[in-house]
């Protein structure tokens, strides 16, 4: 009985529509405890926490859940879409998004992999509607080494000649703006960089055919060139759509913003999955460090 009760508890922060009872499903190792589901990684397995959830069809929805992950990463997937989480010491929050098919099911779950051991633990998951024409989404970095709702993700950072290598993304002070805080910061160390490096957003909601609003506030170690890059993801065989906004950085705090006219789903099909990335380039050559704070993509039409 205890064990029903267990279940009942972790399900029981799923707040999503008609969700009437615990339906969880756990393989390789995952284990449910009276507040949270854990796992200890064994290598070559795909250990994963999943259900099934029943929601409105053709809706846009938000998963909120908190996790840890000291040793390593966590992998989320939310219908079609899918995040990996970077490594946490201690409990962060986190969102994914997407939308519900023609049936209104949409399948949660959580799973690790990698060559070696690690443990991970998710709680306080919950699900609702996003109405993405109200509610801006801010990535902001209070939360070494991601921010918080959506990480910039440290796996897939680089979107050219990828590696650490290149330099790094690292988390910093902004106490010289206006409202202190934190801010992300892109450094490059390569003796031979790439044309410009970049940081890559997890998956923003986004209803295509409509107009947003992209920005924030960007400060360089000395004059130099960046970028805000709204990608619409690359499928083979379909056509890609990207969005390359360039502006000038200078050693002063300066907010940037750009209108982004999305195609529909019908013209651009990968849309259809109710998310994209937002990128944050810095090109190499006059500045070799980029902070950057508040980025928000916003409805506008």
């Amino acid at each position: 009985m205890r064990f029903a009760v267990i279940l009942f508890l972790l399900a029981g922060a799923l707040q999503a529509e008609e969700i009437k009872r615990p339906a969880w499903n756990w393989y390789g190792g995952w284990k449910i405890k009276t507040e949270s589901a854990s796992i200890v990684h064994t290598p070559k397995t795909w250990p994963k926490l999943v259900r099934t959830v029943p929601l409105k069809a053709d809706t846009l929805y938000q998963c909120s859940f908190s996790y840890l992950a000291p040793e390593g990463g966590l992998h989320c997937r939310g219908g079609k879409n899918s995040v990996v989480l970077p490594a946490q010491k201690t409990f962060a929050p986190a969102k994914i998004y997407f939308k519900t098919d023609g049936d209104g099911k949409a399948e949660l779950s959580w799973y690790t992999e990698g060559s070696l051991p690690y443990s991970a633990e998710v709680k306080d998951i919950s699900v609702e509607a996003f109405d993405g024409e109200k509610h801006a989404v801010k990535l902001d970095f209070d939360n070494d080494p991601g921010p918080f709702p959506v990480a910039f993700s440290r796996h897939v950072r680089w979107m050219r000649d990828g590696g650490d290598e290149l330099g790094t993304l690292t988390v910093v002070s902004a106490a010289d703006h206006i409202d202190g805080g934190k801010a992300m910061r892109l450094k490059w160390d390569s003796e031979n960089p790439p044309e410009r490096i970049n940081a890559v957003s997890m998956p923003v909601p986004v209803i295509p055919g409509k107009v947003y609003r992209v920005g924030g506030w960007f400060k360089a170690d000395h004059d130099g060139k960046a970028q805000i890059i709204v990608d619409g993801g690359w499928q083979k065989g379909l056509e890609h759509w990207v969005k390359f906004n360039n502006f000038t950085v200078s050693p002063e705090w300066q907010h940037r913003s750009f209108e982004i006219e999305v195609p529909t789903a019908e013209k651009i099909v990968q849309l259809q999955s109710g998310v994209l990335t937002l990128s944050i380039g810095l090109f190499c050559g006059g500045s070799r460090e980029l902070d950057v704070k508040g980025i928000t993509w916003e409805f506008v039409r």
